[in-house]
Formats: C-alpha cells, structure tokens, sequence
C-alpha cells in the first residue's frame, strides 16, 4: 500500500509516476493533511507490508514540516527514490531518499541530488550541479552545469539557470525565469533575466 499525503496536481503526478513504475500498488490519498490521525497512519502502514508514504504537497516548507512530523511520530518516511524508467540518470549521479523525478528528465554526469526532492518532467539537470533537500524542479527546466541549489527551493516551470550560478537557501524562481546571475536566499526572482521581487 502506498500512501500519498494531499489530493492537489503534485498528489496526482505522484499517483501518475507509482502507476508507470509499480503499476500493481494500491495507492491511498490522505487528502486532509491537517487532520492526519498518526496513530491510525502508523497501524494501517504497519499493516501492509512494505507501505510507503508520500507528501504530495509542492510547497517546500509544507512538504519539510510533514516530513518532520511523521519522524516525529516514528513513521517511516525514508524510501528509495522513484524514478521514471524513460528518465535517462548518467554516470557518477547521487539521488537522496524520496527523491521523485518524472518522464523524460536527463540527470547529467556527477551530479547530486538531495533528498525529497521532486523533478518533473523532461527537466534537465547538466553535468556537476547539486540540488539540495525539498525541492521543487518544475517541468521543462534546464539547470546547466555546475549550478548550486541550496534547500526549501522552488524552480518554476520551463526556467533556465546558466552554468556555474548559486541559488540560496528558500529561493522562488517564477516560471520561464531565465537566471544569469546567484540569487541570495529567502528570495523571490522571475523574468528574462530574472530580477529579484522587490
């Protein structure tokens, strides 16, 4: 049984890539997150073997916090991570636990991915970047080469980060942001090139 936290289109593409990859799971959405009764969780999930949970939330701050809870309650939440098998990962690649990437992806040479990360489709992440924990990767993505990206971030849809560019800690990207410049942490940048929020 694989247990998936919220209802919303992350929730969804979550069930869309347990389908392709283990299409005989049962899968059970938590759709209420706030009123998760962790007791019931935790028999249900013991009740079946080899369950695994997932948080199906895109914000990355949300995502961290029910991560944390269900430790808290001594939940198991670390599984390997689910990978699209048209996803093409190249040689010398570290993907973090319940790290979810999508159909279509490239993950480039001697990169590094952290852990609860999400990756959607047909992204690309170049040769020797490093992508860190509860990230959000939105589809169509290019990272290039030698890109940093710290933790708690969301990249929007179709975005472009140019090489050797350092991406803080909480940073959100806007869709089609084009990023020719790091950005500091705990920011908002979007637009060709992407300019912070003010």
């Amino acid at each position: 049984m694989i247990f998936i936290i919220g209802n919303g289109g992350r929730a969804k593409l979550i069930k869309e890539l347990i389908l392709r990859t283990t299409p005989k799971e049962k899968i059970r959405f938590l759709s209420n997150p706030k009123n998760l009764n962790f007791k019931i969780l935790k028999k249900k999930m013991n009740s079946h073997k080899n369950s695994k949970i997932f948080i199906g939330i895109s914000d990355p701050k949300a995502q961290k916090k029910y991560y944390s809870l269900l430790k808290k309650k001594k939940i198991k939440v670390n599984f390997k991570p689910l990978i699209d098998p048209s996803a093409i990962i190249k040689s010398n690649v570290t993907i973090g636990s319940n790290t979810l990437i999508l159909e279509n992806s490239v993950i480039g040479p001697n990169a590094k991915i952290g852990k609860n990360v999400f990756i959607g489709s047909s992204v690309i992440i170049n040769h020797d970047s490093v992508v860190g924990n509860f990230n959000t990767i939105g589809h169509r993505s290019n990272i290039a080469g030698k890109v940093i990206i710290g933790n708690e971030c969301f990249v929007g849809i179709s975005s472009t980060i140019q090489q050797n560019i350092k991406i803080g800690n909480n940073v959100i990207l806007g869709s089609a942001s084009n990023v020719i410049k790091s950005c500091q942490s705990s920011n908002t940048y979007y637009g060709n090139p992407a300019k912070k929020n003010k």
